[in-house]
């Protein structure tokens, strides 16, 4: 009897009067893939009407897209536009006003989030006739899809702006960017 007790205190596998406290699990997240597709650019270099239309935009489903669109005028202040498409909803992310040898220039950038598949043209709304306008449309897929029009998938958002003609500058991150999100 007591080789009995004795085999049993050996071999059980935790200490007597102790619960047994399972192994702690960790947790595993699958990590997104972030691709990038060009969907459309153009732009007007003679004169950009109070409305102008995009060519097709064709986005694919739980995809972030982001609209570079740039503004010039002579004189004055150039136009901060507003973007409308079918299936989309698009949010002024900010604007930067850069002076070029033609005069003002406004660099606007925005973001839409397609739920589903969706192809459309988009209207620049500019309020008024500017000297030159281009825009540009990028698609980013496996991003964090969660928030409103793609707030979700952008972590932070920083600017600025060089002085005298300077070609270069350097912006520096505010965090570091996470799976999901650029």
């Amino acid at each position: 009897m007591y080789l009995i007790i004795l085999l049993l205190l050996l071999l059980w596998p935790f200490p007597l009067g102790h619960a047994q406290e399972p192994e702690p699990q960790i947790p595993t997240v699958e990590p997104f893939a972030i691709a990038v597709n060009s969907l459309s650019q153009g732009g007007d270099s003679a004169n950009c009407d109070s409305t102008t239309v995009t060519g097709n935009v064709a986005a694919s489903a739980n995809s972030l897209i982001i609209a570079a669109v740039t503004t010039e005028v002579g004189t004055g202040t150039a136009a901060i536009p507003s973007l409308t498409s079918t299936g989309l909803t698009w949010v002024l992310i900010d604007s930067q006003v850069c002076s070029v040898t033609t005069g003002l220039q406004m660099l606007s950038l925005f973001r839409a989030m397609s739920s589903s598949a969706t192809s459309s043209t988009v209207a620049l709304t500019l309020g008024a006739t500017q000297a030159n306008c281009t825009w540009s449309f990028v698609e980013f897929t496996g991003v964090d899809t969660s928030g409103t029009n793609g707030s979700g998938a952008i972590v932070q958002t920083n600017k600025g702006s060089s002085a005298g003609g300077s070609t270069t500058y350097t912006i520096p991150a505010l965090t570091t960017i996470t799976t999901g999100n650029i």
